[in-house]
């Protein structure tokens, strides 16, 4: 796992980098590279280094934040993004990079704690992956790429960012090693990956490649208390 943090006050360096090693302490700790300034960090990404977690202020004495994580997230998709700020009227602006989470300074190790668990919770879904049995062959799907599944006669169909595949599988057993990586049944027949959800209505989810998913009046009352708990965790 390889931790940026890029943030023109070195005095913070310090306090994340202790935090980020309090929470390894009985585990190999990450590597952690200390940018003072938008541009470095631009340059990394550039030249090809690529970054897991960054820790980023908002506002960089040369270039702003938000500029410099527009750059990371077109040339790592992947990165998981936290604002760090002194200024928490920037908040709508940072999930505009789709940013994980917004930590307002001065950042208590009880915060950093909760934002870190899901940062790491994050990291494990991009690097986990879910095995599955199709009608004439087997393969490993990326969970992070799982728009949404949906069960059909002890078949299901994955839709992923690269495609669909048709899985000889229980939705409920897909649900169960879903669940934990930030997805919710709407439907009898429906799995959908929250990060991707736009817009929840009252019959169904809008995704944010525009795909609608039903949800059943059965299922609405305890999914919306999930995606608003899973909103509250992005959120605060």
């Amino acid at each position: 796992m390889h931790i940026c943090i890029c943030d023109d006050d070195k005095s913070q360096h310090e306090i994340i980098k202790n935090y980020i090693n309090g929470f390894f302490l009985l585990t190999q700790k990450p590597e952690i590279v200390s940018r003072f300034n938008g541009n470095d960090l631009i340059k990394d990404c550039m030249s090809g280094i690529s970054y897991d977690i960054l820790f980023m202020d908002i506002q960089l004495d040369s270039i702003s934040g938000l500029e410099v994580a527009q750059t990371v997230r077109r040339l790592n998709p992947n990165a998981i993004i936290i604002f760090i700020s002194n200024h928490p009227d920037y908040v709508f602006e940072a999930f505009s990079v789709e940013a994980l989470h917004f930590m307002v300074k001065p950042i208590t190790e009880l915060e950093f704690e909760r934002v870190f668990v899901r940062a790491i919770s994050k990291y494990n879904s991009l690097h986990s992956f879910l095995p599955s049995r199709f009608l004439s062959d087997r393969a490993v799907i990326c969970i992070n790429d799982i728009l949404y599944c949906e069960g059909y006669n002890r078949h299901v169909m994955i839709y992923t960012d690269n495609g669909k595949y048709e899985s000889v599988a229980k939705l409920s057993d897909i649900y169960e090693m879903l669940s934990t990586h930030g997805f919710v049944q709407t439907h009898q027949g429906f799995v959908v990956n929250m990060s991707r959800i736009r817009r929840f209505d009252k019959e169904s989810v809008t995704l944010n490649n525009g795909t609608s998913v039903p949800v059943s009046q059965r299922r609405r009352t305890q999914a919306l208390r999930i995606f608003d708990d899973y909103l509250k965790g992005v959120l605060w």
